[in-house]
């Protein structure tokens, strides 16, 4: 970039010279070479600053107008009855703007062909000028040589931006290959887990309802308050199983519960305790984290759990509301006394009360998500309000 610039300030320079020169730009003539030059070269070193500038991938345009530059002026220096030294520097300036703007090879070609043009252009003007063949060769080897030092400095700042990127992208390629190699350790731990617990956990809860089935159908006639019971026992061991096995689908990746189960958690809370739950979801549903919808869900099922355990409510409310930047899931019961609590207490509860430990660890990991649970005893019964923040929101 800084060469270009450079470079294009000579280009004003040289075309006021050679306005001023002799010949003088004319119609016709030599007057006439002088003026398609002065034209041309300010043209094809603005196209190129211009795209230098704009970042635009190097090709057969920044050739075409660093050839412009390099050609126009050896032909000011050719034609020029005075030493038109400002069209030289150009020529100079356009071969070390090749090595900054176009690949090396590229780059070495350009500047061997354009100091063999500005070489025959000098020397021949030098020639007809009479100045002695020696001086002329001393004159284009010190030009040629300068021209080559003044390339290999781009060209050297070019070679180590290229080596730092490409250690740069070797760097990025090992830590990516260190991620995948701890992510792929992580998921055979996790399978390995998942599969434990599949073959115990789920097994001995498998063949506990098995027996609870069997142990209730031979004390049903005989019971019914037994077998009420036993009903409650059933399904009790029935939900720990489907969490078992939730928790061995989450270990081995698979998508875990979110909102869209609430309507099947509340159906089965309904029929498992008899009290009545109002559902409403105000907002259009919004695509959430897994880790965001685990903890919508197990908020929900920590809440109704409380109710089961704790409330002699006979209605239940709860609200699922997607916001422009948030999701709030709030359950509410009124039914008198109640348990365990949360993690932050609403508005207007006791400071003494103590939260539990369940929602206690919700809370903390509402908190994880950057949310809040705020949750406690409100007038006539109990409230538990989690807000997560949205992706993008």
């Amino acid at each position: 970039m800084l060469v270009a610039l450079v470079g294009l300030a000579m280009v004003v320079a040289t075309v006021a010279t050679a306005v001023l020169d002799d010949p003088a730009p004319a119609s016709s003539g030599p007057g006439l070479v002088v003026l398609v030059a002065i034209v041309a070269m300010p043209v094809a070193w603005i196209l190129m600053t211009w795209r230098s500038l704009a970042d635009v991938e190097p090709g057969p345009v920044d050739i075409a107008a660093l050839a412009v530059a390099v050609l126009t002026g050896s032909v000011l220096r050719l034609v020029s009855a005075a030493d038109n030294a400002p069209g030289l520097i150009v020529a100079w300036f356009a071969i070390v703007a090749a090595g900054a703007r176009l690949r090396v090879r590229t780059a070495l070609a350009f500047a061997v062909a354009a100091l063999a043009v500005v070489d025959v252009a000098a020397g021949w003007r030098s020639a007809v000028d009479g100045e002695p063949p020696l001086q002329i060769l001393i004159l284009a080897v010190t030009y040629d040589l300068a021209a080559l030092f003044t390339l290999a400095l781009p060209l050297a700042v070019r070679a180590y931006l290229l080596r730092r990127q490409d250690a740069e992208s070797l760097v990025a390629q090992l830590e990516s290959a260190g991620e995948a190699k701890s992510q792929a350790a992580a998921l055979r731990e996790r399978s390995t887990i998942a599969r434990d617990l599949h073959d115990a956990l789920g097994h001995s809860l498998t063949v506990l309802t098995l027996r609870l089935d069997a142990v209730r159908a031979r004390v049903r006639r005989r019971d019914p308050q037994v077998a009420a019971e036993l009903d409650e026992v059933r399904r009790l061991a029935g939900q720990g199983l489907e969490d078992a096995r939730q928790a061995v689908r989450t270990l081995r990746s698979m998508p875990p519960p979110g909102p869209d189960r609430l309507v099947a958690m509340i159906d089965d809370f309904q029929h498992g305790t008899g009290i009545g739950v109002r559902l409403q979801v105000d907002g259009a549903s919004r695509e959430l984290s897994a880790d965001a919808a685990l903890a919508l869900y197990r908020a929900a099922q920590e809440a109704l759990t409380n109710v089961a355990r704790h409330s002699a409510a006979t209605q239940v409310d709860v609200l699922l509301r997607y916001g422009e930047g948030d999701v709030r899931l709030v359950v509410q019961d009124r039914g008198g006394d109640v348990g365990p609590g949360s993690a932050a207490p609403a508005a207007g509860v006791d400071e003494r009360w103590t939260p539990g430990a369940g929602l206690r660890g919700l809370g903390d990991r509402a908190h994880e998500l950057g949310g809040e649970l705020r949750a406690g005893p409100i007038p006539g019964g109990f409230r538990v309000d989690v807000t997560l923040p949205l992706p993008g929101g």
